[in-house]
This record gives C-alpha cells, sequence and structure tokens, in this order.
C-alpha cells in the first residue's frame, strides 16, 4: 500500500487529493481518492513525503511565507468528520475573516509549539487550538536528519574526437634558428583529442596529440582551465618535434659543412593564462611562461659529430586587452565589434642582453547590409624591435593547404631575429612574399551566406546551408624598423632558383606593400569549413589569378 497527494483545482477551489495505491488481487492496482474539502488559502508548493506519510505545503499570507508539515491521516480523518461540497467556500471568501471564525477548521501544524506564531497560525487558518507536536509534524530539521556530503570534484568524458587538422598551436612563433628557410606551416595531419570535464563544469582537463602522414614528428598537449572565479585561468604545457635536413650555409659558428646535414628539432612549451572579465565585451588577459628551444645535429660522418647541439631558453609575457561584442549567427558570419591591443616581451635566459618587444593591435567591425549580408573591416598591425626581433612574413593566408610550394625570398640578416611568424591575409601573393620587422595590414570582404539570404527553409545539406560567396580586398606593408621610413634600407634577399639546386642572392628593389582583390568561395565539405579564393595584385595586373585554399574562417 502506497500513498500521494496532489492539488487540484474544482469550481474555482484548490481541493486536496489523497490516493491510496493498492494492489488487487488479479495482480493489478487499484487507486482510492480521499479528500474533497476545499482549502481557505492558496498553497504555493506542495509535496508528499512518502516516508513520513505526510504533506508539506507552503501558502502566503500578508506578505508573509508560511511551511506547514501535516501527517495525511490528521487531514483524512478531518475530512471524514467534517464533509463539505466543493463551491461552499466561495460564499465565505466574500467575507475575509469568515474562514477564521469557522469551528471545524483543519488543525494545521506549525512545528513550534507556545509560541506567537503558532498561535497566530491556528487562529487564522486552524481551529485556534494548541496542537502537540508529534515527530511526523515537525518541519524536518536538514541537519538532524541528513548527512552532509563535500562537494567532491569528479571528472567526466565530455568529447573525443579525431580530426585532419594544420592549425598553429598555442603559439605561432618559430624559432629562426630551426627553421632558416622560411616559416612553415604544419601539413594536413591527423588530430586526437579528448577531454574530461567537471560535474560543475568549473574545470576542463584536455589533452590532444597530432600525428603527421609523414611519421616525421609528433606534437601534443596538456591543459588545465580552471572557472572557479571570476578570474578564469589556465595552464597548459606543448611538445613538438621533427626532423629536418639542414643546407651546408646551416652549419654551426665556427664549423663548415659540405654537404646537407640531418637534425632533430623540439620545442617544449609552458605557458599560463589569466583572464580577468570586467562585463561581457570588456577582459583584460595576462600570458606568463617560458619555451626551450632545442637542434640536435644527427652524426652521420665525422664532420657532423663534433657539431654541437643548440639550446635556447626564452621568458616571455604578454598583455592583452580584448573588447568583443560580437554575436555569431552563421559560420563566418558575425555582427558586431571586438578589438585587441596588446604588449609583448621575450627575453632570452641563456644569452645575456638578447630580448624583443611587441606592441600592436587588431581591430574588426561587421556591419550588417541585408539580413546576413555583411561587410567586414579589419585593421591590424604589430611592431617589434629589441637586440633580436620579430620577423613577420606578410602574404598568403591562414592555414594554408599548399598544393605546390611556392614561397617568397627569404632575408639574409636572419641574425637579427629570434622569432618568425606570419601577418596575413594578403592574397594575391606567395607566402612570405614582403617580410620584416614591423608590418600593417587593411581587409575588406563582403559576405554573403545565400540559402540563409534568400530562402526561409531548412536545409539539411550542410554545404548548400553554409555556403556563401565572397568579395575582398587586402592591403598590407611589411619593413625594417619601427616606422615606415625613406631612409629606411630593406636587407638583401637570397631566392632559390626553381629548376637548379643553386640559390641567388639580390638586393631588394621591390615595394615594401602590396595590394590584392579578389572573389572567394567559403563553404562546409566533410566537416571542414574551407575557404578558396581567386585573387590578383597590382603588381601581375590580369593575369592567371593565384587560388588560395585553406581551413580557416573569418580573416
Amino acid at each position: 500500500l502506497d500513498k500521494f497527494s496532489y492539488i487540484e483545482k474544482v469550481n474555482g477551489e484548490l481541493v486536496r487529493r489523497n490516493i491510496d495505491v493498492s494492489s488487487t488481487q488479479t495482480g493489478g492496482v487499484s487507486f482510492t481518492v480521499g479528500g474533497t474539502n476545499a482549502l481557505p488559502f492558496n498553497v504555493l508548493k506542495h509535496h508528499y513525503i512518502p516516508t513520513q506519510q505526510s504533506v508539506v505545503e507552503v501558502i502566503k499570507k500578508n506578505g508573509q511565507y508560511y511551511i506547514y508539515n501535516t501527517r495525511v491521516s490528521e487531514l483524512e480523518k478531518y475530512d471524514a468528520e467534517n464533509p463539505q461540497e466543493v463551491g461552499q467556500n466561495n460564499k465565505q471568501k466574500k467575507n475575509p475573516g469568515a474562514f477564521a471564525e469557522r469551528e471545524n477548521a483543519a488543525p494545521y501544524s506549525t512545528g513550534f509549539p507556545n509560541s506567537d506564531t503558532s498561535k497566530l497560525l491556528n487562529n487564522v487558518f486552524g481551529n485556534g487550538q494548541e496542537e502537540e507536536v508529534t515527530d511526523g509534524n515537525k518541519l524536518v530539521d536538514i541537519k538532524a536528519r541528513r548527512k552532509k556530503y563535500r562537494y567532491q570534484t569528479t571528472f567526466n568524458p565530455k568529447t573525443l574526437s579525431t580530426s585532419l587538422d594544420n592549425t598553429l598551436l598555442f603559439t605561432r612563433y618559430q624559432n629562426v634558428a630551426q627553421n632558416s628557410n622560411g616559416f612553415n606551416y604544419p601539413g594536413l595531419n591527423g588530430f586526437l583529442s579528448f577531454e574530461l570535464i567537471d560535474i560543475l563544469e568549473d574545470q576542463k582537463l584536455t589533452a590532444g596529440i597530432r600525428l603527421p602522414a609523414s611519421l616525421n614528428g609528433t606534437s601534443y598537449f596538456v591543459q588545465y582551465a580552471n572557472y572557479k572565479k571570476r578570474m578564469d585561468w589556465k595552464l597548459t604545457y606543448f611538445h613538438q618535434q621533427s626532423k629536418r635536413i639542414f643546407d651546408p650555409s646551416e652549419a654551426p659558428p665556427n664549423f663548415t659543412a659540405f654537404f646537407e646535414f640531418p637534425g632533430r628539432l623540439s620545442t617544449e612549451y609552458l605557458e599560463s593564462n589569466f583572464s580577468y572579465p570586467f562585463n561581457r565585451a570588456n577582459s583584460l588577459r595576462l600570458s606568463v611562461g617560458g619555451r626551450y628551444d632545442k637542434v640536435r645535429y644527427l652524426s652521420t660522418n665525422s664532420i657532423t659529430i663534433e657539431f654541437p647541439n643548440d639550446q635556447e631558453y626564452w621568458s616571455f609575457f604578454r598583455l592583452e586587452y580584448v573588447f568583443d561584442n560580437t554575436i555569431n549567427p552563421l559560420i563566418n558570419i558575425r555582427k558586431g565589434s571586438r578589438a585587441k591591443v596588446f604588449a609583448e616581451y621575450q627575453y632570452r635566459l641563456n644569452k645575456n642582453g638578447i630580448g624583443f618587444y611587441q606592441i600592436g593591435f587588431d581591430a574588426r567591425n561587421y556591419t550588417p547590409i541585408y539580413k546576413n549580408l555583411i561587410l567586414a573591416s579589419r585593421v591590424a598591425t604589430g611592431l617589434s624591435d629589441g637586440s633580436a626581433k620579430l620577423l613577420y612574413y606578410l602574404g598568403g593566408v591562414d592555414n594554408p593547404i599548399e598544393i605546390k610550394r611556392d614561397r617568397g625570398a627569404v632575408p639574409n640578416n636572419l641574425n637579427e631575429y629570434a622569432f618568425q611568424t606570419t601577418a596575413t591575409n594578403l592574397r594575391g601573393y606567395r607566402l612570405q612574399e614582403f617580410s620584416g620587422s614591423s608590418y600593417a595590414m587593411i581587409n575588406e570582404e563582403i559576405r554573403l551566406p545565400i540559402y540563409n539570404t534568400f530562402f526561409k527553409r531548412p536545409i539539411k545539406s550542410a554545404f548548400l546551408r553554409n555556403l556563401q560567396l565572397v568579395a575582398f580586398a587586402d592591403i598590407g606593408a611589411a619593413w625594417q624598423g619601427l616606422l615606415p621610413l625613406d631612409s629606411v634600407v630593406n636587407p638583401s634577399y637570397t631566392r632559390p632558383n626553381q629548376n637548379q639546386n643553386v640559390s641567388a642572392t639580390f638586393q631588394n628593389n621591390q615595394n615594401i606593400y602590396g595590394l590584392g582583390y579578389g572573389l572567394g568561395v567559403r563553404s562546409k565539405l566533410l566537416g571542414y569549413f574551407m575557404r578558396l579564393d581567386f585573387a590578383w595584385n597590382i603588381e601581375e595586373g590580369s593575369r592567371k589569378p593565384r587560388l588560395h585554399l585553406s581551413l580557416a574562417n573569418d580573416f
């Protein structure tokens, strides 16, 4: 036998129903409904406790909240002794004090005997008599009846994903000593990631590994994120390793090589991030950490066995102010504005007096034209200086899928730089077409999502749903020094001959800026958002367009 209770509205009045559940001889279940008296008050909350065979109700009277815990047996006894037709209280409600004068009012127990509150409630809602408080009618004392359990951190698996990926993980800086032939984007490699998240979602543990198709080295990372407080923080460890064939000109100082020789490159990267939001749009972010770069030359002959390993220890400090009030109704379609102003300093620990600083900003605005048709604008710049500067390569796009290797020249003054990175997008030009210690860039795009602009019906095809046409114009410049002054002389460049195994050195007489324009197509294909751009530049005019294929979105 079991019971439960509920509140039902009949003829404009609230009626408490008590249900007895029992088993029949034929194996069925029977329900016996009891309780027909209308309640003299409005019930905000109603809950039946099976273990106590009691009903807990919350009411509000004169701005105060009251809680009753009454046994079902007492309610059934009262209903049996005081039958009442539903609708009878309608007449009494015309007189607000009428139901308080009823002699047969239900004896509700407050759980607080001999108190003014108990007397008041019994006079208003009951029969005015003090009720002896039994254990079953007392308000439940949580401290006495329930054991406290301290919250324990529990991580559960959230995602396990495999994909093809060519993004730069955690840092866009590559050591010049390790990559003296220019900036190298990772190829389209397999990527496996695994995420554990706490039950309250205020802690997260993420790990991932990148497996190159050529099996030439691996990259992996582990990251812990904490979102308990207002200030979020993360701790990241990242490792990458690869093999490389060095040219004879890349031999260590005071050593000579006559043939190409192999080496193994490795980077250990440790970073802590702190983010303090002032509101939903503004935040201050700090990154502090260090990196260890090592080149180990493999011994293949009597000459390379004498080559010493090259090691560099760097510390870095980066401060950012971020504003972002954009919304993202579709992939690659945003509305609003966002900007970032940053300052950074890096110092080499195992060589005194070597370091550089970098300052810059990146501002983007997305203006709606018609529905989800938008004009996307971007202005960005970066300036670096110091005893070992940052080298920017300007040209091409982010995360490119290179059908054939077509790069610009490499400057001969690489000894002035510590790290190299890319400044994109400058479509219509090859990767690293321009280079320098500073850069500035303006990008303009008109983005038209075809299906979501002209059709209202939903569609299953991800390709058609995300299909976008883009018209763009890019202008950018890279130069030596902080300002692009006329007195600045760009260094000479070494450009390899594509048909012969020789290199030619020449003085750079080209402009420090470029202008590219063209049309592009965006969509989601095989689960990846892909970009294809057909671009021209002002130097080549109306010649055959240069194709840029990549996996990135936005700029």
